[in-house]
């Protein structure tokens, strides 16, 4: 059966009423948004979040709210695909907006910040200006993307953000240059996957749902952070083309009750620790049943055991690659090693570290 909508905004929710009219509010701003499906799910908010969106529902049809008991980002973000009716899906967080109109805001990356770029993806990170108008906006963020996967036939388009940092203090992009499409070439999906890497975050993009059931790829319920750059991850892998879409940027807003500005550093620094460890755990399955990206499979096992370096191995041990993989020459770090399939036995039961 066709689905009756090009596009699922797909918008999880907690306790979110300082931000959720705000998110709505951009979305609304969008060209064609009135023929999107819109669904807010709302995950066990105990404020008026709820009641906010039904006054929205009530001018606007196509927006839907469910609202479930309290199981986390992953569980909500699982639940609007589920409930999804379209060609694609893309996410939002309640206190981000979309459309910004990044030409306003380059102003703000001053002479003296430092340039990083992965092929065509630029990231500027600098000092948060005193005063700044973060209401500026344009109204293509979806259409943009969606032009992009229906004229290249592509299975994600990955837009661009800025990212406010109210606690540390910071401005920073991730923004594309140019359009590019990446194929299956084993250097294409090491861009992709090192851009997925930096972008720490699954939102901003546009899957195909089709790929998303074939592949039957979901958020990971017991990861609490880094959830959604795995999901990005492995999506990119599957995908046989990803396109990149400039003039297409997210604001991304960084409060000080964000889980990932945990403000004791042990509970931050265990809770980072166990997230990659699943992250790369998966991973890493995932590229060994892909035998035309050894390379890539022996490169990101190098990563993962370079966060061995980074933590108490006495604490953490058990869930890392063996102590002689550090030694070992990165060319047969792939099926060839005597000790390959002890080791995904590990990752297999590193993904379910709690």
């Amino acid at each position: 059966m066709k689905n009756k909508y090009d596009l699922s905004i797909i918008i999880p929710v907690y306790n979110g009423e300082k931000h959720i009219g705000s998110c709505l509010d951009s979305i609304l701003l969008q060209q064609n948004t009135d023929k999107f499906q819109i669904i807010v799910v709302n995950d066990g908010s105990t404020d008026n979040t709820e009641t906010i969106v039904e006054k929205y529902i009530s001018k606007h049809p196509n927006i839907t709210i469910i609202s479930t008991k309290n199981a986390g980002v992953s569980a909500a973000r699982n639940l609007g695909t589920q409930k999804s009716n379209a060609d694609y899906v893309t996410f939002v967080d309640a206190d981000d907006q979309v459309g910004l109109k990044y030409t306003e805001y380059c102003k703000y990356f001053t002479s003296i910040s430092k340039d990083y770029y992965i092929d065509n993806l630029l990231i500027t990170k600098s000092c948060l200006p005193t005063q700044f108008d973060q209401h500026v906006y344009s109204d293509r963020f979806f259409s943009n993307m969606l032009d992009a996967v229906k004229n290249t036939h592509a299975e994600i388009a990955m837009g661009g953000k800025v990212t406010l940092n109210y606690v540390e203090k910071y401005i920073k992009r991730h923004v594309y240059l140019q359009p590019k499409e990446f194929g299956m070439s084993t250097h294409d999906k090491h861009t992709i996957l090192q851009q997925c890497d930096y972008r720490e975050n699954a939102n901003f993009c546009l899957y195909s749902t089709e790929l998303l059931k074939k592949y039957n790829l979901k958020f990971t319920i017991n990861m609490q952070l880094d959830e959604d750059i795995l999901f990005c991850m492995l999506a990119c892998l599957y995908a046989e083309k990803v396109v990149t879409v400039p003039d297409v940027t997210y604001l991304y807003n960084r409060h000080e009750n964000s889980l990932s500005n945990i403000q004791n550093r042990d509970i931050s620094n265990d809770k980072y620790t166990y997230a990659n460890i699943q992250r790369f755990s998966k991973l890493l399955l995932e590229l060994n049943k892909f035998p035309q990206f050894n390379e890539l499979y022996t490169h990101w096992f190098h990563v993962f055991l370079n966060e061995c370096y980074k933590v108490p191995l006495s604490k953490y041990s058990k869930y890392f690659p063996p102590r002689h993989c550090h030694e070992c020459p990165e060319s047969i770090c792939d099926s060839k090693c005597i000790f390959h399939n002890s080791i995904l036995n590990k990752f297999s039961e590193n993904i379910n570290t709690k």
